[in-house]
């Protein structure tokens, strides 16, 4: 139970949120690092917990998820990950954990949500 009363962008309603709000478009460079990330685990799988994000050209996701931290703390307190085309990879490796696995750790190392959500 909550027993104090919670205030600013994460106190939001239905009523409150402004289109847009929690959403956050992958430009086309992070996209194509992920869509890379993808096709090196696919060439090479190995278990999510063997899984390093260092090992991956991730500089652009990086900046992405810093964004989205800040989205996180300072905004609405969620964030859905929009523009991972699947026209260029497949729904499971999209939504599958190891992309959401290294996603979650170039963030800033530590667990978080987050969801990709997928459009053809």
């Amino acid at each position: 139970m909550i027993d104090q009363e919670i205030d600013g962008r994460i106190a939001w309603t239905r009523a409150t949120l402004a289109p847009g709000d929690g959403w956050v478009r992958l430009s086309e460079a992070c996209a194509a690092e992920l869509l890379g990330a993808a096709a090196q685990l696919r060439a090479h799988p190995l278990p999510v917990l063997a899984l390093d994000p260092v090992d991956f050209d991730l500089g652009h996701c990086r900046r992405a998820m810093g964004d989205i931290r800040q989205m996180l703390v300072h905004g609405p307190g969620f964030a859905i990950v929009d523009r991972l085309s699947l026209e260029r990879i497949e729904r499971a490796e999209a939504v599958g954990p190891a992309l959401r696995r290294a996603l979650r750790a170039v963030k800033d190392g530590r667990p978080a949500l987050v969801d990709v959500i997928t459009r053809p």
